[in-house]
């Protein structure tokens, strides 16, 4: 594990980038080098965890930069995008009874998603309330010359109406206030 680390280290050279990496806080991933300092074995989802942060990195374009940067985003929707593509999968995995940790782990190692755990989380959330994935019934197509409307019957426009007559008003400058009374 300790050349794991330093592989990590000698890509990211940050400490605290490192553990926004691998998604943990910066006092969570201090404790897990000293335990691997230390010799000490970790809990099997941590070990399997920073295995395939490692991997991931060890098969990286290495002429492309290695990017960090937390003001550096996807496409916006993007992770929406990539979820609502794998959902066929990850209903599968949920089925064979996989935690949502290591479903997230599955993905992100294939190249399927780029969230993050939470995010992830969410969206999971949502789709199970139905928010996310809709599985609709497509509409029914209608050839383009078959005579059938989608609109229905069509109606005629309406007729604009002759105005009333009307008397013009005259301005009787001979009456008075209290004539008109």
């Amino acid at each position: 594990m300790t050349e794991l680390l330093a592989l990590l280290h000698s890509t990211i050279q940050n400490r605290k980038a490192e553990a926004a990496y691998l998604g943990y806080s910066a006092k969570g991933y201090f404790n897990i080098r000293q335990l691997i300092e230390r010799g000490e074995s970790l809990h099997p989802r941590v070990e399997a965890h920073l295995r395939l942060k490692a991997s991931l990195i060890a098969s990286r374009n290495k002429e492309a930069p290695f990017v960090t940067d937390p003001l550096y985003r996807t496409a916006r929707n993007q992770g929406r995008v990539q979820f609502k593509a794998a959902w066929k999968k990850i209903k599968k995995l949920l089925g064979d009874g996989q935690d949502f940790k290591s479903i997230h782990a599955i993905l992100m190692g294939e190249g399927h998603l780029t969230i993050s755990y939470p995010v992830f989380c969410r969206y999971l959330a949502k789709a199970r309330q139905g928010e996310i994935i809709t599985e609709k019934k497509p509409a029914k197509a209608v050839p383009l010359n078959s005579g059938v409307s989608t609109r229905g019957p069509c109606k005629a426009p309406p007729t604009p109406s002759k105005p009333e007559a009307f008397e013009p008003f005259s301005l009787d400058k001979t009456k008075t206030l209290a004539d008109l009374a």
